[in-house]
């Protein structure tokens, strides 16, 4: 923990994979490199791959 009254818990996260999944109902969604959109099909989320990965972690 880090002192003082912004203390947070930290902890390692593995980010491999978490472009391929949605960040809100967490179906799969297999995309290549070059596709820089999320669209999932189940539940109809859609935004930059990069931020849906940072939502994810």
């Amino acid at each position: 923990m880090l002192p003082g009254s912004w203390a947070r818990e930290l902890s390692r996260v593995n980010p491999k994979g978490t472009s391929q999944y949605c960040w809100e109902c967490l179906n799969k969604v297999s995309k290549s490199l070059s596709e820089r959109w999320h669209s999932c099909n189940n539940c109809g989320q859609q935004l930059d791959r990069d931020y849906n990965s940072a939502l994810l972690i």
